[in-house]
């Protein structure tokens, strides 16, 4: 669809800037966000990983790294990085799924 075609061009030009630019970290984070949009797990995670340490005020971003990892079959991985994230993260339904998924247990 068009959303998701938009979502596929901007995913291709942020990937090709932050390709270029490794030592950015908030070009790494955007491919990241956008990968997480459309469900493209391993570049949530390498993308998320290149930026380095992810900032304390963005735990949205550990979530997604959560659910990637979740996704790939990492769940060590995820189980780690929601633990991280859960103290600081807007309480959704979504992000209460994810965490009775990945943790076993409602938090």
């Amino acid at each position: 669809d068009e959303v998701r075609q938009g979502l596929l061009r901007g995913l291709a030009a942020a990937r090709a800037v932050a390709d270029q630019h490794p030592e950015r970290a908030a070009a790494q984070i955007e491919v990241a966000e956008l990968a997480y949009k459309l469900r493209r797990w391993e570049e949530v995670i390498a993308y998320l990983e290149r930026s380095g340490e992810i900032p304390p005020e963005r735990p949205d971003l550990l979530f997604y790294l959560a659910v990637a990892r979740y996704e790939t079959g990492d769940l060590e991985g995820a189980a780690e990085a929601l633990e991280r994230c859960l103290p600081r993260i807007h309480r959704s339904a979504f992000v209460n799924d994810y965490a009775a998924k990945i943790l076993g247990e409602r938090r």
